[in-house]
């Protein structure tokens, strides 16, 4: 399982597939906080609201690539399954990297408006929560449609 070490040295964005319907965002950032608290900016579990529950993918940027690779290395471990995961969760490097290109793809693909809580993602600033999204994205100088055409295959 070596493809956590060909990774671009810009790469800081995790994807976890398999994620079992049961784990929430809240129980997603406690084991997040037990491998590398106040190193990650943002966590999105996508929720399906007429099924209720997760979408079974989760995203997560760390703020460095050194802490994506360790946080990869351990979440793909099986011995080392969190509570919230299984053992059949598969960890990937993201293909979006960055807090302001991760907010930029959330806001083309779901509206500025899927920022406000309960469904939006968290997002952190200096190892603490932003409990309205919404107000930094300027901030951060998130740019939705260059997102979507880079994306473009």
């Amino acid at each position: 399982m070596k493809r956590y070490m060909q990774a671009d040295s810009s790469f800081t964005s995790l994807v976890l597939k398999r994620v079992p319907p049961r784990c929430t965002s809240a129980v997603l950032v406690e084991m997040l906080d037990k491998i590398a608290e106040g190193q990650y900016d943002f966590v999105h579990l996508p929720y399906d609201i007429r099924n209720h529950k997760n979408l079974s993918l989760a995203f997560v940027n760390f703020l460095d690539h050194t802490t994506a690779a360790s946080a990869l290395r351990w979440l793909s471990t099986a011995t080392n399954c969190p509570q919230g995961l299984a053992p059949s969760t598969q960890v990937h490097w993201g293909q979006i990297h960055g807090l302001g290109p991760n907010l930029a793809h959330f806001i083309a693909r779901f509206g500025i408006a899927a920022l406000d809580p309960p469904y939006a993602p968290f997002v952190f600033l200096n190892g603490i929560s932003v409990s309205r999204p919404r107000q930094i994205v300027g901030k951060l100088g998130c740019n939705p449609s260059g997102v979507l055409v880079e994306l473009k295959p």
